[in-house]
């Protein structure tokens, strides 16, 4: 990779976003961006080099082919964009190619949240923007932060509680296959709130998608919110995904990263307990196969007494794929009665399928309740002929028993909706179904 290429790229695409979205942005935004390229300038692109990225290249979006400007949005305005008509009761939030489509959202929960665009909360509320990243450290944090001009502010306003979940929807077409798509979310649940957030992803025929979606996520004090990230079947898609949440006590968060194959997929998780009680709930399947990379990181960070942390994750590796899970819990000074879990399980289930896994634990308090594992392995050569005896092919025991194994994640979801769909889904990719049993 030619570094000075690329260095050349990146500025010219910050000279031409400050100049054509100069009244978009606010003096005080617009410093930030700044500040935020520096940053990037100075981290750049992480190579395999770097310990946190040594399993993960990203050659497809740091060679210097992709433009970080935004797609042109008068590029899909006459596209026929056929939105899934899955979850119709739900509010639906649409991005077709980065930008935000409001004819072709629907919120019909219109009591307890007030959706905006980011742009606009941030004019008006620019304390929180921005608190939870750290752009000095994390690279695609940085870049997220110069580049993006678009996204949804998500307000749940105190003692709401929102009865159908909020779907972002992010759909891309041929239009983006040049673009690494910058996209910045913000979710503020006040006081006592209660709702269910889900984003997803559709990649269009002929098109490849590329993007770095950063989400900030406030959550007060006895709120409790669910986030899913649903990354479904695919083969083009390139995402980069940053999660940081904050907690204020009695507050429960609890984040799903389901990811049933992609390209590459990079999941960065941080989760911030700031007051007691609190308690987070960490959970992700993933299911690589061809030569596909599926990369987990978390990050918690107990600063108080008294708060939970509760992290399972599970890879089902195939084909010549790679898994990776780096699941990190800071117990602070301070931390004490403490209560952390962390389980990351895989199965592997060809010779050339790789997985790397480093469960850590990092504990500066002495009252303490921690423990993590972490287990690598094949199915179960008893189980499989236990079945096969029973008149069921290889393939269907193959498959059911490896259903059996990851669906204990799924199970984990409150919407009972979105839990059949997703059960359905995972089926699908196993070739395994109850009905022909």
């Amino acid at each position: 990779m030619n570094k000075d290429i690329v260095e050349s790229s990146i500025d010219n695409d910050f000279e031409t976003l400050e100049a054509n979205y100069a009244l978009a942005f606010s003096d005080a935004l617009m410093q930030v961006k700044k500040l935020a390229f520096a940053d990037f300038n100075t981290l750049n692109y992480p190579s395999t080099k770097n310990e946190e990225w040594r399993f993960t290249p990203i050659l497809a979006i740091s060679k210097g082919d992709l433009s970080v400007f935004p797609v042109a949005v008068s590029a899909n305005a006459t596209l026929e964009i056929i939105v899934s008509d899955k979850d119709v009761n739900s509010n639906k939030i649409i991005f077709i190619d980065g930008h935000y489509s409001a004819s072709r959202s629907n919120i019909i929960d219109d009591e307890g949240i007030k959706i905006s665009r980011v742009l606009d909360y941030i004019k008006t509320q620019e304390g929180k923007f921005n608190s939870l990243p750290d752009n000095h450290s994390e690279p695609f944090s940085a870049l997220n932060t110069a580049f993006f001009n678009d996204g949804i502010c998500i307000e749940i306003f105190k003692n709401a509680s929102i009865e159908h979940p909020i779907i972002i929807e992010n759909i891309f077409t041929s239009a983006a296959n040049k673009h690494f798509i910058q996209q910045r979310n913000m979710i503020i649940a006040e006081a006592g709130t209660q709702a269910s957030i889900v984003f997803e992803y559709s990649v269009q025929a002929n098109a490849t998608a590329y993007m770095n979606i950063l989400s900030e996520c406030f959550v007060a004090e006895n709120a409790h919110i669910e986030l899913l990230h649903d990354i479904q079947p695919n083969y083009a898609l390139h995402l980069i995904n940053n999660t940081f949440a904050a907690q204020k006590k009695d507050s429960t968060f609890t984040c799903h990263s389901i990811a049933t194959d992609g390209k590459l997929i990079r999941n960065n998780l941080s989760v911030r307990l700031e007051e007691k009680n609190a308690i987070c709930y960490l959970n992700g399947l993933y299911i690589a196969s061809d030569n596909h990379l599926i990369d987990n990181h978390l990050a918690v960070h107990h600063l108080v007494p008294n708060c939970q942390s509760h992290q399972l994750y599970k890879g089902v590796l195939k084909d010549k794929s790679t898994g990776v899970f780096n699941g990190k819990i800071f117990v602070h000074k301070d931390a004490q009665k403490t209560n952390a879990y962390q389980s990351n399980k895989n199965l592997v289930l060809s010779d050339t399928a790789v997985m790397h896994t480093k469960p850590q634990l990092e504990i500066f308090a002495d009252d303490v309740k921690c423990s993590h594992g972490a287990t690598v392995g094949q199915l179960d050569e008893n189980a499989k002929f236990y079945l096969m005896a029973r008149g069921i092919s290889k393939e269907n025991a193959t498959a059911l028993l490896t259903y059996a194994f990851a669906s204990e994640v799924i199970e984990k979801i409150s919407n009972t909706e979105t839990k059949k769909r997703l059960n359905d889904q995972l089926q699908k990719k196993l070739g395994y179904s109850f009905e022909e049993l």
